[in-house]
Parts: C-alpha cells; structure tokens; sequence
C-alpha cells in the first residue's frame, strides 16, 4: 500500500513538473512578442488559476465523501492529489507575480533564460518522478511474490503441524503398549514434540461497552504469555506469544459510533513466525488501560471519558463500516422463515418465530447490508430488487432474527416471497402486484383449460345431498349432476376443480356410524325380619274331691284357669288343655323359627302351669342384573324389550273380560355421534316385573315399575350411571298385656315384639361404543 501510495505521489509530482514545464515554454514564447501581449498572458494564467481552484474545490468535496465512506486509500489519494493542486495554485500565482515584475522591469532576455532554466529542471523533474515510480512497480512486484511465499510457507507449516500432531498421537498410542520403561524413554523422546504442538490458540475476540469503561475480551484455549506496548499516543498493540489465531477471527472491529474511547479493534497473526497474535486498539483520545486474566480470557479495560450504557457486542465489519453492534447466541441448524401472504396478512397473523436471538444495535444504516447481516445469521439466501433503498435504525435485544428480518421489511414497506432456497425481497407494492396478476393470470388460463367428465361412486352417502357441498369447489365453467339409481356424482370441470372436488366426495363419503348401546340394570333387595313370643298359663282347684278342702261351706270350691285360650292358638309341647293366660306367640313353624313348651303340675291335677316360648328370625337377599344390548344407526331410534304378559280380569256389565298387561325389560335409545368422538344419547330404559305377593281382590298380580329416561354425553367406551333409586323400610312391634308389661323383668313374661328392615337398591348404567369408528370419521386434509 505504502510503495502504491509513493508511485502515485511520484507520478503526481511528474505530472506537476511536465505542466509546469510547458507553462514555462509558453512565458518564453509570449515573452519574446510583444510586451503588450504580457497583460493577455497574465488574464490567461487568472483564468487557469481559477480552474484550478475549483477543482481543488471539487476534490475537497471528493475527500469528505470518501472519508464518510471510510475509504482510507481513497482518503489519501485524494489527499495527495488536493496537496498537488494546491502546489500548481501557487505557482501559477508566482507566475503571475513574475510576469508583472518582468513588465514592469523589461528585463525580458533574463527572465527567458530563466524561464528555460525552469523548463529543464522540469522535464529532469518528470524523467525522475517516472523512474521513481517503475521502481515502486517493480518493489510491488516483489512485494507480491514474497506474500504468496510467505502464503505458501504458512500452509506447508499448517501441514508440518498437521502431521506433527498425528505423529504425536501414533507415538503417544505405541508408548502405551510398551513396558514401563520403554514407555518412558519413548515419551522422552517425543516430549519435544508434544510440547511444541501444545500452543495456546485463540477463539473468540469481542468488544464490550460496560459501565464507565470498555472491555476487549480475549478468549483462549491455554495460557498465554503476553505483553502491552504503545504505538504512539493511541495506539496499543497486545501481543500474544506461541499463540495461533483462526483466520475467521482475523478482523477488524469497527467501535467509532460507541462512546468510547476505542475506536478500531484489529485482531491478527503476527506477520513474520513465532506464533504470535497481534491485538492493536486505535483510541480516539488517551485512556488509563489495564489487563487481566479470569479463567479462559484476557479482559483487557479502557477508562471512558463519560458514563457508559448497558453491555453490547459489536458486530464484525470486514468490508464496509456501518454503525452495527450485533451479538448471536450459541450456534444451532439453521431454521426456514415462515413466508407470509403479505404485510397485513403478516400483522394478522400470530407468526411463531423460531430463529436464534440476536442482539443488534444498527443506526442509520444501509439497508442492503442490514439485509445481508441478517442473511448471514439465518444463513439463508436473499436477493433484493433495486428499488429496496434506504436507511434504518434499530435496537433490539435477544430477538429472534428472523422476526428481526419481519420488522426491518415492515418498516420499509417491503415484504418477501420465498422461491425454493431463495428469499426475495422487493417493495410490499409491487409484491401485491405480482401475486394479483399471478392471481389473474391463473384465472385466465383456467378458463381456457378444457373441460373434461368424471364420475364418482359414492358408497355411504346419499349422492344427491352432496351436490350443494361439491359446488363450493366448482369453477364457475363447471357442472354437477347425480344419477339416483346408481348413487354416482357427474362432474364437468377442469381437472383441477375434478381432483378438488372428488377429493371433497371421498372424504365426505364414510361410514354412517354405528353404535352399539349396553345397559345394566341392577336391583339388590335385602330384608331381615325378628320376632319374639311368650304364651303361659294353668289351672288350680281347691276342694274335697282333690283332697284339699277350703274347710268353708261357702266357698267350698275354688278354682282358677287362664282364658286366653282360641281355636286358632298353637299349642304344642304344652298340656292339651294349656289354660294361656298370656297368650302372644310367634309365627313358627315348619322350616321358620323354633319353640320350647314346658308343663308343670301335681299328680292330682289340682295345679297345673304350662309355659311356651317361641322366637324366629329370617334375613334375605336378592340381586337381579338385567343387560340388554342393542345396536343402531347414528340419529336413528332402536328398542329392544323382553318380558311376559299378564292376564288382568276386568269386571263390566257385560261381564268378565280378560285384558294382557306387559310388564317387560325394555331399553330405547337415539344416538348421536359428535365429530369429536363423543355420544349424545337419549334414552329410555325399564323394567316392570310382577308381584304376586300383592294382589287384587280376584288374585290379580301387581306390576312393580322402574323406569328411567334422560339425555346424556358420554365418551366412546364410557359408563355411567344414568339413575337409580334407593328405599330403606324398617319396623318395631310389641304386644303387651297393660300394667304388667311394665313391671321390670317381670314384664317380659306379658309381651311380645316384632322387628323388620327392607332395603331395595335400583341401578342402571349406560354404556356406549362406536362399532365402526375408523371407517366412520371424515378424512380432514392433511
């Protein structure tokens, strides 16, 4: 650069020398005319002078774009051609001073031999200035040569190094099969090498904006030995020994838009070996700098002159330098952007953003480039049409960068379209525009699309109620019929609407569901009943004949006897004349109940005394499942009912008529199935059995009812109970003899008493399954 930079410098100077030279060579000729021809000449040199100044005008207008461009060989070219300019300017204003001076002197042959002393120093100036710039070409050429050799020698030790460690590791492999001794030896011998492979190697160099200072951080994997020396007032240059650097990280970072001192970070390998990397800081002003090292990285920190704003990385800016601090989160697979219909599809629309965070902080930057920034971190292909112009400012923190890209499009009023693995960016306008007439263009071609006649067999569905469905997809040349005996769909459209709208038949045409409904319903009937009886009594007589007289004459016979006594009283296992004067027994009998007797008298039978006890105790329990099964259609009513009919007699004036009341197991149902898989079902079940216990006046059975109906949603598969009754009848009875009954302990011998307790428990349960469940849903699109 510096031998390019002296080259064009040479040449400049040569070129200043020719023009000064042939401006001399046209003095010495108007000098040798006519003197009054000396104002003309001098009007000609103001007029060249002014020239000259506006084009030292226009490249000062050239070295302030170039330096908001950044364009430092441009900066300094246009510099040295602006010191170039400005040295013809003041010499043509000397001329002009001497042209004056030589009209007012007269002294013209003087000022024409000096004017040729000029020209030959001119011209000797020029032949050196060319000589002097073949030799920088020349020294370039070199310059060249000795880079790519320097290229080719860093490659060939990338190979060295590559070899050296997969020697190192052979060795290190076959040290481990050797005995201890050899092991050690052979490691001896091979230490060198190892240790010259262990070299510490930097992964990571970012800039960081904290507080009241800046931070250069250094990652590296080893531990360095390292140095800060100054380049001048505000240069720094750290440097790293026996380090390597990856050549993604030899870059510059561009920190001129931060309030920081820093203003350029350059990160390189040292040219010349030794394994060196080079970090030089550029500051804007002087700052204190301090450096240390926390684990795997070096923090190097610069005092700021202000207060500082929150952490920010800086983005890399190879090529250009726009006002970019950009951070990526840890590296994952690249992910596809979702593509919306458009700009106000896109605000519609709840997008799910699934691209990595980033941080950035962009002003006033170019489009174009952030485009190509945010390109690079989804790592995707974008093309951008030439009317994309324009500058945008933004700050966004650990956003997904492709939501990054949605904000930076929306702002410029652009929208993308996706072709295969190519995003294409272009005004949202004219986007519009191309999907519209794609629209219009699709249209007009299927209107000259010819038409063509399908027929669709539907199998489940009525064909006739699809046809308003089919039409929805119909093109507006299309035609649809129905043929009712075959059940057969006649279609007449293009081919698209035919595969649209058979596609719609196939999935519309299913199954019509078929339920199966089971229902149980259980009755649990318990009863326990316990009674307890006493009957007692006798006889005595007091007289001559049973030889123990009262010795009265009046009463002279006295006698007692129990008159609780009837026909219907059992009497067994007492005297056959048992004379109960308690008389409260219990319903025993053959299988119910037990009883004792027990008979007490003398030989005379003047006293007699007869006692039985009597006590029974009955407990039941019946369980009656009824389970009727049945199975229809969806919407469709189904009854099933089993039972007998019972001869009723009904008495009329016309006489006796015999009239059949059915007392059955009954279960009605309507289905219901819900796109979902549920089932809505209405439902009605009974059972009415009959009572022989309970009958008429002419021996008529009762009819016990039990009825339910209801509306219910139930999963398929699903039981539940839809109803069910329960009914607890408890008793207590006594009988008693009055007064005596009362009398503690005594009175059990004048009592009797019943218990009784009847519980009747009712359940019914519903149970519904789909039969045909697969073949019965509709086939939505995938």
């Amino acid at each position: 650069v510096v031998a390019e930079q002296a080259a064009a410098l040479a040449l400049t100077r040569a070129q200043n020398a020719e023009v000064r030279a042939q401006s001399a060579e046209a003095d010495r000729a108007r000098l040798k005319e006519e003197l009054s021809v000396l104002d003309a000449q001098r009007q000609d040199a103001a007029a060249k002078m002014a020239t000259l100044e506006s084009a030292q005008a226009g490249l000062a207008g050239q070295l302030s774009r170039a330096r908001e461009r950044d364009d430092i060989e441009g900066t300094e070219r246009l510099l040295a051609e602006q010191k170039a300019r400005q040295a013809e300017v003041t010499a043509m204003r000397a001329q002009i001073v001497q042209l004056e001076s030589a009209k007012a002197s007269s002294a013209m042959d003087t000022r024409v031999k000096a004017l040729q002393g000029e020209v030959d120093a001119a011209r000797s100036s020029a032949s050196a200035g060319r000589d002097e710039r073949e030799k920088l070409q020349r020294t370039m050429t070199a310059l060249t040569a000795d880079s790519a050799g320097l290229r080719e020698s860093l490659r060939q030790r990338e190979s060295e190094l590559q070899a050296a460690r997969a020697l190192a590791r052979q060795q290190r492999d076959a040290a481990d099969a050797l005995p201890a001794v050899a092991s050690v030896a052979h490691v001896a011998e091979v230490a060198p090498v190892v240790s010259a492979l262990r070299k510490t190697r930097v992964t990571d160099v970012k800039f960081e904006d904290v507080g009241a200072r800046s931070e250069i951080r250094v990652r590296f994997d080893g531990t360095p030995d390292y140095e800060i020396r100054n380049d001048g007032e505000r240069t720094r240059i750290l440097e790293l020994k026996n380090t390597l650097i990856d050549a993604a990280l030899e870059r510059s970072l561009d920190t001129s838009d931060f309030e920081s001192a820093i203003r350029l970070v350059s990160s390189f390998q040292a040219p010349g070996g030794g394994d060196r990397v080079r970090v030089v800081v550029t500051l804007g002003e002087r700052s204190a700098d301090r450096a240390h090292i926390k684990g795997q990285e070096l923090i190097w920190s610069f005092e700021d002159p202000a207060a500082r704003r929150t952490a920010t990385p800086v983005a890399e800016v190879p090529y250009s330098r726009p006002s970019a601090a950009l951070y990526t989160g840890p590296a994952q697979a690249a992910t596809t952007i979702q593509t919306a219909e458009s700009n106000e599809a896109r605000r519609q629309k709840k997008k799910r953003y699934s691209g990595r965070k980033i941080n950035i902080d962009i002003k006033d930057a170019d489009v174009h480039n952030v485009l190509r920034l945010l390109a690079k971190e989804g790592n995707v292909n974008i093309v951008t049409s030439d009317k994309v112009q324009g500058s945008v400012t933004v700050h966004l923190r650990m956003v997904p960068w492709d939501q990054a890209l949605d904000l930076v499009l929306r702002s410029k009023q652009l929208d993308m379209v996706r072709e295969g693995d190519i995003i294409r960016v272009g005004l949202a306008v004219d986007i519009a525009d191309e999907r519209r007439a794609d629209l219009e263009a699709s249209v007009v071609k299927g209107k000259l699309k010819p038409l063509n006649v399908r027929l669709i067999s539907v199998n489940h569905a009525v064909a006739g109620d699809l046809i308003s469905r089919v039409k929805s997809v119909q093109s507006d040349r299309g035609s649809v019929e129905y043929d009712p005996r075959t059940n057969t769909v006649i279609l007449r459209d293009i081919d698209e609407s035919l595969d649209a709208a058979e596609d719609l038949v196939r999935r519309l045409d299913t199954q019509t569901p078929q339920v199966m409904i089971e229902a149980r319903i259980v009755e649990v009937n318990t009863n326990s009943d316990f009674q307890f009886g006493i009957q007692w009594g006798g006889d005595a007589t007091w007289s001559a004949a049973t030889g123990n007289p009262t010795g009265l004459r009046f009463p002279s016979v006295v006698g007692f006897s129990g008159a609780a006594d009837d026909a219907q009283a059992p009497v067994e296992g007492t005297a056959s004349n048992p004379n109960f004067i308690v008389n409260m027994p219990a319903a025993i009998g053959a299988g119910s109940g037990g009883g004792l007797g027990l008979t007490f008298g003398s030989v005379d039978g003047t006293f007699n005394l007869n006692l039985r006890l009597s006590a029974a105790e009955s407990r039941g329990q019946v369980k009656i499942v009824s389970s009727p099964k049945i199975t229809t259609l969806d919407n469709n009513d189904a009854i099933i009912s089993q039972g007998v009919s019972i001869p009723i007699s009904q008495v009329s004036a016309a006489g006796v008529n015999t009239v059949f009341f059915d007392a059955v197991l009954s279960l009605k149902v309507k289905p219901h199935v819900t796109q979902d898989g549920n089932i809505y079902l209405v439902v009605a079940a009974e059972n009415n059995t009959p009572d022989f216990q309970n009958v008429g006046a002419r021996g008529d059975p009762t009819i016990l009812k039990k009825t339910a109906s209801t509306n219910v949603l139930l999963k398929d598969g699903d039981t539940t109970v839809i109803g069910g009754i329960y009914t607890s009848n408890g008793g207590y009875s006594q009988a008693e003899v009055p007064f005596f009954a009362r009398i503690p302990i005594l009175g059990a011998l004048f009592r009797n008493y019943r218990e009784s307790d009847r519980r009747t428990e009712l359940l019914i349960f519903i149970t519904p399954r789909i039969v045909n469940r697969a073949a019965a849903s509709v086939r939505t699109a995938p």
